[in-house]
């Protein structure tokens, strides 16, 4: 019963702070952390909590995803240029994981998870999201270059860092480049699930080629990270705005700070 009660809360909070900019990785490397968890397969029980946060991501982007793959499709095979633009998108999509694939690739094996490390991070988190907050009169624009998408792309690879939160830092890469809130954040999400995609590819293949015995709870935690995330996405796009930022930035510094102190001091 405790196995499960700990599972549920990993899954909800990766749910919740997927969508919201206060770091995902950051909050189940504390949650770890806090309370000395030892937990066989951790990386495989991360990546179905993140697997839940990508189908919820699919779900609620589908009416984007379509069009995007329809068209991109009848301009690529039926040559037709109206999916010119949709093919485009796609494109920079592609070119915003560049540098989250390269970096990863380059420190997958190195990334430090302390109770320390992830509390600064939550700070450098909190003030990347101030500097998005004060720059909110800026005039923004909806287009984005492939450059921006490049961009986009770079600051995203920071959030490989447990306590960097992607949304954040993505929001922080695209209103550097003067575009919209909501639209570099649906840019941002829609790069996520190209990235989760072969993680969530891989973390099926771990399962059904081996004899794990907690099969169950890993599909447990997908499902309750799948409608936590979901719900958090329909709440986060209703509310988001720049004065909401400042929020998310006073949390990160007040978790982050706290967080310094105790693991300091315990």
């Amino acid at each position: 019963m405790i196995v499960v009660i700990v599972y549920f809360f990993i899954a909800l909070i990766q749910g919740v702070t997927e969508v919201f900019p206060i770091s995902s990785s950051g909050h189940t490397t504390l949650f770890f952390n806090l309370f000395e968890l030892d937990i066989k397969n951790t990386t495989t029980l991360l990546i179905f909590a993140n697997a839940g946060s990508f189908f919820a991501l699919v779900v609620h982007f589908k009416s984007k995803w379509s069009p995007l793959i329809i068209n991109s499709f009848n301009f690529i095979f039926r040559k037709d240029t109206s999916g010119k633009s949709a093919f485009s998108y796609i494109l920079k999509l592609f070119v915003s994981t560049i540098p989250a694939i390269i970096f990863g690739l380059l420190i997958q094996d190195n990334l430090p998870s302390s109770g320390e490390f992830v509390s600064l991070s939550l700070i450098i988190t909190s003030i990347a999201l101030f500097v998005i907050w004060i720059q909110r009169k800026s005039n923004f624009s909806d287009e984005i270059s492939f450059f921006s998408a490049l961009t986009i792309g770079f600051f995203q690879a920071f959030a490989l860092f447990p306590g960097i939160s992607r949304s954040g830092f993505t929001l922080l890469g695209g209103t550097s480049r003067k575009i919209k809130l909501k639209k570099t954040l649906e840019f941002s999400f829609l790069s996520y699930c190209l990235i989760s995609f072969p993680i969530t590819l891989f973390g099926f293949y771990q399962v059904f080629s081996s004899s794990l015995s907690n099969v169950f709870y890993l599909f447990f935690v997908l499902i309750i990270s799948f409608f936590a995330t979901l719900l958090s996405l329909k709440m986060f796009f209703k509310f988001v705005s720049f004065k909401n930022i400042l929020y998310f930035s006073i949390y990160c510094f007040f978790i982050g700070s706290l967080g310094l102190l105790f693991f300091f001091f315990s």
